[in-house]
Formats: C-alpha cells, structure tokens, sequence
C-alpha cells in the first residue's frame, strides 16, 4: 500500500469522472447536430427564461470570475420557445466564456428589447473578458466541426445556431470592447397581458444584479 494511496486514488477517480463526463458531452453534441428531437415551443417569459439561465449556468463562484447581469425587459415581453434548447445555448456560451477567462475576469450578461410590434426583437449580449477570437478564425466560428481548442469537436457553436436559427432567431459573434468575446442572441418576442408569467420580475426592482 502506498503512502499516499488515497491521495493518488481520489485524483484517479476524479480524472476518470472528468474523462467520461467530457466523453459523454462530445457523444451528446454529435448526436444533438446529426438529430434534433422536435421542438415543444411555448410562451415563456423572456425576462424570466434568461434570469433562470444565469442562475442555473452561471452561478456565483467564490473562486471564479464575477458574473455581472443587466436585465431590462418589460414585465409583458415573452417569446415562443422550447426552454430546454434555449438553456444548452446558455450553456455552451457560458461555458466558452468561463473557459476562455479563466478564474479571473467579468461575464457580462445584458438582456433587453429592440423595436416596436410586428417586429418587437428580445435581445441577450453574453461578453466576457478573456482571449479572445483571432480576426481569421471568426468567420469560421458557427461551421460545424471547426473550433479553435484543442479536443473539441467543433460542434457547440453549429448547434447554437442550429437552435437559435430554429426559433426564427440568430447568434452572432462580435469582438468585445478591449479585449474578449461577445455572442450577441436574437429573437422574435411579442407583448402579453395576463398573469402568471407576465407579471413576473425575476429580479424584483433591481435591474442590475452584480455577482462576486
């Protein structure tokens, strides 16, 4: 028995769930690119959905980045969409920008509403403050199969599109002001008056939340 046995076994163990995990998310986004299951879109509150998807997938982290939010959407703005598509957006966004930066840095995550009905547009800029994307790698970014990180597949960028492009919407890339990168969500929305949902305020009269 060695000395530090359980020391070395913890690591071991670790590594091999980091391993089967990382497997497991490439399995997914191939299988994800080549088949999506159909959709199940319904009205979801676009101040809510987004809020949710920073709570869930961008938690707090003592030891990571500070995660800034500024949410400013009326109270009656919602959109047509299937959540769960949405969140793995959030996600594969998320977890780029935290990769990118490190465990220093800011994530930005701005929510807002653009133009007037018929052609209302719910709006979320995701920045952050890391490396990065060279000049000749951004117009490459949303092909499927290219990425820029070594042992990725080069499918979590293809499938944002492919999920955004499904809700009528888009996702583009733009260069973040001094550095870093900026992937900027659009979507149709629509105003709705009733309750539930509509009067929903996820973060009460604070529209700009600071975290870290």
């Amino acid at each position: 028995r060695h000395p530090r046995f359980d020391e070395i076994a913890r690591e071991s163990l670790r590594n091999i769930v980091e391993q089967c995990e990382s497997l497991k998310r490439i399995a997914q986004n191939f299988a994800s690119f080549a088949a999506f299951p159909q959709s199940r879109k319904e009205r979801r509150a676009f101040g809510r959905l987004v809020a949710d998807a920073v709570r869930l997938y961008a938690p707090e982290r003592p030891d990571g980045p500070r995660v800034v939010v500024s949410l400013d959407v009326p109270r009656d703005v919602h959109v047509l969409a299937d959540e769960d598509e949405l969140r793995r957006v959030f996600l594969n966004l998320f977890n780029n920008a935290f990769e990118a930066m490190g465990p220093t840095g800011t994530l930005s995550v701005a929510a807002s509403v653009r133009g007037e009905e018929p052609d209302l547009v719910a709006q979320v800029r995701i920045c952050d403050t890391g490396r990065g994307i060279p000049e000749e790698h951004r117009e490459r970014l949303f092909e499927p199969y290219f990425s820029t990180r070594t042992g990725g597949t080069g499918l979590g960028l293809a499938i944002c599109r492919k999920i955004m492009h499904g809700h009528r919407g888009d996702v583009a890339f733009e260069p973040a002001p001094g550095g870093g990168a900026c992937f900027v969500l659009t979507l149709p929305c629509f105003r709705t008056a009733g309750a539930g949902e509509a009067s929903f305020d996820p973060f009460g009269d604070t529209r700009t939340v600071h975290r870290g």
